[in-house]
């Protein structure tokens, strides 16, 4: 079997010494690879486990990630770990992806699969640059942990380095071969020491790729003030006639994870610095200079990875201004903007479109004598100081050519100064809430409004897309729990129930920082009641018409089948911190819960127990599925057993994303020990019929509806936070 080889000594974790820790790489150009411990295994032993019923259910067609995942976490056996590593090249990519968590986690904590999962992940790395940056990530994620062993602080540190420093040969994944450049230091001792001594993430400064175009002009874009914070040099036209990857080879090596590291890393940098303004008016005066800033270093070939539906490859062109709001927090500095992007074949290849708009640019032929000055073309620029020279060469351009478009240096400076006290137009313009107006606006009004001020309106790609930046929280926390989301949506869907619930995105950008994706056209419970002086009922009405029209109880029904899918997540995960501030109602009347900081073994009040009921049902849900003795709220407790039926039949796949992270990870939900594990497994009640489990889930609804603690935690967020 043919591979590439290529050592790096290192016998320490520092990283300055050459001659350290000795470690190997191996990457199989086939798409499969062998671990040597393993081939120096009796042919006995795998001829046995070729003849084995194991190996009949890994070749039908039930075997899946989920199974491969499971027995490469349970299983010792050599010749069966073997093979499923190799089987990881033939899954499709996203379902591998959906448990990245989990393989970094046996990565790390298991030596036997370091080298095999190590070759996988370079594989896919020289494929996909979203997915080498998602890994570098959770890779400094789960290092950054206070308890980890120098040995796996130091192969994960490693592995996140070399991705970052971009030494993977663009093209096929391949390590590059000159293995003296591989093994030079790529970040210094004092770097080293601060990752390894928990400093800030934003202190960390990315160790150079080993390229001559990047040092060009890297001392000023190192700062976002220089307005080249996020430019990766490359002077490559994309080349239209090869395959469509995310990653084609870039002639002149230009470094491509150092922007887009440098793009997120800015804007989260901003919600942790906000976090020491105590008055929320100096907030948002820093977040408006931030972004202002950040704005000037756009468009950038960056995108937003959260995997937004309808927009996969985008470029960033601008952030509106006044736009973006902060959320409601007392301790941290959550903040929502917009962002202006456009669709391309390549985030980091394509070229970027230019600014146009009618009241900034001239044409040739309509120049008026009344022009303050010359204006002048932007071709005649000079290449070297263009942000990209190549625009003129771009073939079956769908933008103007830049040979027709003419700027005046003072509409340019008008245009600037007006988006930078542009207010938005509130879409409740009684409320007082900033984060209510904007979130309350219908995403289609939101893109009209916008794009009628954009410069790159004239774009038939161009696209307006929401993220969510908050620091301070392990992020690694709210990603397991939006796998759990997910994992139960898949069962359901396999069982072929119309339970509904929402897994959003969420991206780890460190252990301490992330983005979510902002759910659209939805409002919270507590913005809802702020806004109106009536019952969630009366909204209902409002929204959706009378009781008995279609559009009311289609509504009705959407709220049912959301109710019931996240009473049965909430109870099997124990989520907590059900307050009104956490609970959306879109506009189609499902219920959405967000931020899961408290679950399995950890609540408010530290364990306190103030959320002692099942759910989250309270008497106002009820109402809205037309009360005790409604047909919706049948519908419901019917969707509720077999849910709970459907979940029953697939624990092992649920309980798995949760059994392999709380090896060796310090995640808070795993603060109450091992017991958490056996304590979730007893909640789907195995032992119990059909009928004794129809009885539990009544039992569950009354004592949630009655709940007393529910109603004073309810009371405790209004007094404290102000939470209706």
């Amino acid at each position: 079997m043919d591979s590439v080889r290529v050592g790096i000594s290192m016998s320490s974790p520092d990283l300055t010494n050459n001659n350290t820790i000795t470690h190997s790489i191996k990457l199989f150009t086939t798409g499969s690879c062998v671990n040597t411990s393993l081939e120096s295994d009796s042919n006995s032993e795998h001829e046995k486990f070729k003849n084995s019923w194991l190996m009949r259910l890994f070749e039908s067609a039930f075997f899946d990630i989920s199974i491969a995942l499971g027995y490469l976490f349970k299983s010792k056996s050599p010749p069966v770990l073997e093979y499923l590593c190799s089987q990881l090249y033939n899954f499709p990519a996203k379902d591998v992806d959906f448990y990245l968590p989990q393989l970094i986690n046996l990565y790390l904590r298991v030596d036997e699969l370091a080298d095999p999962l190590e070759a996988f992940f370079l594989h896919r790395c020289g494929k996909s640059i979203i997915f080498s940056l998602k890994l570098a990530w959770l890779l400094n994620a789960f290092t950054r942990e206070s308890w980890a062993p120098t040995e796996l602080e130091a192969r994960g540190t490693r592995l996140m380095l070399l991705i970052l420093s971009e030494q993977i040969h663009k093209s096929n994944g391949v390590i590059a071969k000159n293995v003296h450049q591989l093994s030079q230091p790529v970040i210094s001792a004092k770097q080293y020491s601060d990752i390894g001594g928990r400093a800030s993430p934003f202190d960390f400064k990315l160790p150079p790729p080993q390229h001559s175009s990047y040092h060009h002009k890297r001392s000023q874009s190192a700062d976002l003030k220089f307005g080249l914070a996020f430019d990766n040099n490359c002077r490559c036209l994309y080349p239209r006639d090869c395959p469509l990857t995310d990653q084609p080879k870039c002639p002149c090596q230009s470094p491509q994870l150092v922007a887009q590291n440098a793009f997120l890393f800015s804007l989260c940098s901003l919600s942790q610095r906000m976090v020491s303004v105590p008055e929320k008016e100096g907030r948002a005066q820093q977040l408006h200079v931030g972004l202002t800033q950040i704005n000037l270093n756009l468009p950038a070939r960056v995108c937003v990875p959260l995997g937004f539906k309808g927009v996969k490859t985008h470029q960033v062109l601008r952030i509106p201004g006044g736009e973006a709001v902060l959320l409601n927090s007392k301790c941290k500095a959550p903040y929502l903007l917009f962002l202006e992007v456009s669709l391309c074949e390549s985030t980091f290849y394509s070229s970027l479109p230019p600014p146009f708009s009618k009241s900034s640019c001239t044409s040739p032929k309509h120049k008026t004598s009344s022009s303050i000055s010359a204006p002048f073309n932007i071709d005649s620029i000079p290449a070297s100081m263009r942000r990209n020279p190549s625009y003129k060469s771009i073939p079956n351009s769908s933008y103007p050519s830049t040979a027709d478009i003419f700027f005046q240096p003072s509409d340019i400076r008008k245009r600037l100064f007006k988006e930078s006290t542009d207010t938005k137009i509130p879409y409740y313009s009684q409320s007082s809430d900033k984060s209510a107006v904007t979130m309350s606006e219908r995403l289609q009004q939101k893109e009209a409004r916008i794009r009628a001020s954009s410069p790159y309106s004239y774009l038939p790609s161009w696209r307006l897309i929401g993220v969510i930046v908050k620091t301070d929280n392990d992020f690694r926390q709210e990603l397991l729990a939006v796998q759990l989301l997910g994992q139960f949506l898949e069962v359901w869907k396999k069982e072929d129930l119309p339970l509904w619930v929402y897994p959003y995105s969420v991206v780890v950008v460190s252990n301490t920082a992330g983005l979510i994706e902002p759910i659209q056209d939805a409002l919270s419970l507590h913005q809802i009641k702020s806004q109106t002086s009536g019952s969630l009922l009366d909204y209902f009405r409002d929204e959706f018409g009378p009781e008995q029209s279609p559009q009311f109880l289609e509504a009705q029904k959407e709220f049912a089948k959301s109710c019931a899918g996240y009473c049965l997540f909430s109870y099997f995960v124990q989520l907590k911190d059900r307050h009104n501030g956490n609970i959306l109602l879109d506009s189609s009347g499902h219920l959405i819960h967000i931020d899961f900081g408290f679950m399995l073994s950890i609540s408010p009040g530290s364990n306190l127990g103030f959320e002692r009921s099942p759910f989250k049902l309270n008497k106002e849900f009820v109402e809205v599925m037309g009360g005790a003795k409604g047909e919706s709220f049948a519908f419901y407790k019917q969707l509720m057993l077999e849910g709970f039926l459907a979940a029953r039949k697939h624990m092992e796949q649920i309980v798995l994303l949760i059994e392999i992270l709380q090896t060796g990870c310090q995640l808070p939900c795993f603060s109450g020990g091992s017991a958490y594990v056996r304590s979730l497994k007893e909640r789907f009640h195995f032992g119990l019929t059909d009928d004794n489990l129809t009885s539990l889930i009544e039992s569950m609804v009354d004592r949630s509806i009655t709940s007393w603690t529910t109603k004073l935690y309810d009371s405790y967020q209004y007094y404290s936070s102000g939470i209706l």
